[in-house]
């Protein structure tokens, strides 16, 4: 499994698409994604107001943001939550004593 994100310009054409009230498999289908992805997207930039259609309104430059916050907030990871909740295995590792 990869894990893919979404660009700003499939964004964009998210934005527009959904806009237009098509179908979720047909914007998944352009982007060539998964359609779970485009409901996390649409939930990722929701704004908070429903649009002509009756749904909750996305914004493109909202989902962005989003990512690019969560990019920075997310940081290095420690060996410890890379390798498991043992934290003997974890120091094994930094100190090089253990393959």
């Amino acid at each position: 499994m990869s894990i893919h994100y979404l660009s700003y310009d499939q964004r964009k054409t998210l934005e527009k698409m959904y806009a237009a009230n098509v179908k979720i498999g047909s914007i998944a289908a352009t982007l060539g994604v998964n359609q779970v992805t485009i409901y996390r997207e649409l939930k990722r930039g929701g704004t908070g107001v429903l649009d002509a259609n009756g749904r909750m309104a996305y914004s493109a430059m909202l989902g962005q943001t989003t990512v690019n916050e969560n990019f920075r907030r997310r940081g290095n990871r420690t060996v410890a939550q890379t390798v498991g909740s043992d934290g003997a295995d974890a120091a094994q590792l930094r100190l090089g004593t253990k393959e």
